[in-house]
């Protein structure tokens, strides 16, 4: 099916619902702490983990999660700014999504839109103003994952490393 298809997505089992939103919900966590640019000991902005990091690294893999409702999420737009910052898209937003896009979202799936994106806000300031961040769900890595991880870890301290000694300067 593609994106033009009229997509009629209804209301879900109850059980299922909940399963729903919570997938989602953390998919647009996980998200924001792969932007987020956390602060630093000094106070300084760091580098978001998806840029610190190889693009092979396990961590980077986003948490399962409907694939309309995530697709619905980054058509619509994770979040708008304000003038200061991120703010959560609202039901206007949601509105004109669904009356421009083909979407016929359900109450559910709507109010399921504003929820991700206030998730993904919330999660973006909170990661923002953490100096150590973990990704907002665990999983096992195999042992290949805990290579390549590891392998992208030593990238982003030897990065990081040969930028403090660009900066250095001699006296």
């Amino acid at each position: 099916m593609d994106w033009l298809t009229v997509v009629r997505v209804g209301d879900r089992k109850k059980g299922k619902a909940e399963e729903l939103k919570a997938t989602c919900l953390l998919y647009a966590r996980h998200l924001a702490w792969l932007r987020a640019t956390p602060k630093q000991l000094d106070g300084k902005r760091g580098v978001a983990p998806i840029k610190a990091y190889l693009p092979t690294d396990p961590a980077f893999k986003m948490p399962e999660a409907d694939r309309i409702m995530v697709d619905a999420f980054h058509r619509i737009g994770e979040s708008k700014s304000n003038g200061m910052g991120l703010s959560p898209i609202g039901w206007v937003d949601v509105d004109a999504f669904c009356n421009r896009s083909g979407y016929e979202l359900g109450k559910f799936e709507c109010n399921l839109l504003v929820d991700m994106s206030r998730a993904y806000c919330s999660a973006y300031y909170q990661y923002n103003d953490e100096h150590q961040q973990e990704p907002p769900y665990a999983r096992q890595f195999t042992k290949d994952e805990w290579r390549e991880r590891s392998k992208s870890i030593m990238a982003a301290v030897d990065r990081t490393e040969r930028e403090m000694m660009s900066l250095k300067k001699p006296r």
